[in-house]
This record gives structure tokens, sequence and C-alpha cells, in this order.
């Protein structure tokens, strides 16, 4: 082989090696920056009810955390994180992460339903355009494995490049021995509790390991 032609190979294979690399770092980037929820929607929510929790009893106010044994439904489309329990205020805390893909594949069903048969056999189809979805298309609930429906929260919400955060706060769940809560997400122009939810995680099981968090360094500032 001439020289030229060594060069040229030198050339290419190290052209190659370049756009792996580039394209390796460009998935690990987008990894690790869409791993993290925000601040504004990670952080524990110090609402009227757990401040009150608190300054009833600052020794015995506790923060219990899990890792979830799944971050991810199975089909991709819901993330959780930041889930902590709050015993003393009676709230489950949590975030909930969607891509915008996920809006995509709710309008792509909401077409297929809207779509009908005519009498004469011919299908009446309705775009994916035509479909628009509310500014909050989800309804969110905690179930627990009792069969008991919590619907009473409060959400904050951000959105960070192609990714959508709700931080959810339930209120009034006080969680005994032996208990398992899933977060379910409906769609709300159709709230059917008895159907399949649109996604559902594992949000808190008391045969998973907990870790007491250290209240202080949660506290807001008027509260230290």
């Amino acid at each position: 082989m001439s020289k030229a032609g060594k060069i040229a190979k030198i050339t290419f294979k190290t052209v190659i090696l370049a756009i792996s690399f580039f394209i390796y770092a460009f998935f690990v980037f987008r990894l690790c920056s869409t791993q993290d929820a925000p601040e504004s929607v990670s952080s524990i929510v110090w609402n009227d009810t757990a401040r009150a929790a608190y300054l009833a009893a600052p020794g015995e106010f506790q923060i219990l955390s899990q890792e979830p044994s799944s971050i991810i439904t199975e089909d991709g489309r819901f993330w959780i994180s930041n889930v902590v329990y709050l015993p003393q205020a009676k709230q489950l805390q949590l975030t909930i992460k969607y891509n915008d893909s996920t809006l995509k594949y709710l309008r792509e069903a909401l077409a297929k339903q809207a779509s009908t048969t005519q009498e004469d056999g011919t299908m009446q189809t309705v775009s994916v355009d035509d479909i628009t979805l509310p500014d909050e298309p989800f309804d969110y609930s905690i179930l627990d494995n009792s069969g008991v429906r919590y619907n009473e929260h409060s959400s904050s919400a951000d959105r960070e490049q192609n990714y959508n955060y709700r931080r959810l706060v339930f209120e009034n769940i006080t969680i005994p021995e032996h208990a398992a809560y899933y977060i379910d997400m409906y769609y709300v122009g159709a709230i059917d509790y008895s159907a399949v939810p649109y996604g559902s995680l594992l949000a808190w099981n008391t045969s998973m390991d907990t870790e007491e968090l250290k209240v202080e360094k949660y506290l807001p500032d008027d509260l230290k």
C-alpha cells in the first residue's frame, strides 16, 4: 500500500472513531442532563400541612425515603423519582416525568379511538393533528393494595428540554404495615378508574428498604 493510501486509511479510521465518540458523548450527556429533575419539582414541598405538623412536634417529625423498585413504566412513558413519605404530615410526595413523545402517543391513541366505521363499511379517520390536549393532560391518583384510591393532592410543574415534570403532594395518607401504593396516570378527558391506567408505577412498598433523612437538611430557612 502506498504512503498516501496508508494516510487515507488512518484518516478514515480517525474520523470514524471521532464520530463514534461524539455520538456516545452526546447520548451520555442527554442521559445525565435529564436524569435529575429540576430543583423546583424535586425538593420536599413544605406546604401548610407539612409546616403545621413539623411545628407541632419538631423532634418527632420524620422524612422517610425509598428508591422505587422500577423508576420507569414498561412502555417508557413515565418516570418516578424523589419519593418521600412524611408520616406526621400524612403526605406522600413524589416526582413524575414524561417525555413529549408520551403526549404524541396519547394523541395517536385518541385519534384512533375517535375514528369510526361508517354504515357502508368505510372508515372515517380522525387526524392526530385534530386532537388537542389540555395543558394538564393527566389525572394523578394513588391506589393502595387494599383498593383505596387517594385523589387529594397539589402539584407544581416544570419543563426542561423535551421533558415535563410534576411534583405531586398527596394528602391524608397513613401507611400501615404490609402496604403498597401505586401512582396512576389517567387521561383527564376519559377518567375511568375501573379501566387500566395510561401509566402506573409503584410509589411505596413497606417491604422495601426505607431511609430516614435528616430533617434539618431539608428544612426551609424560616423553619430552621
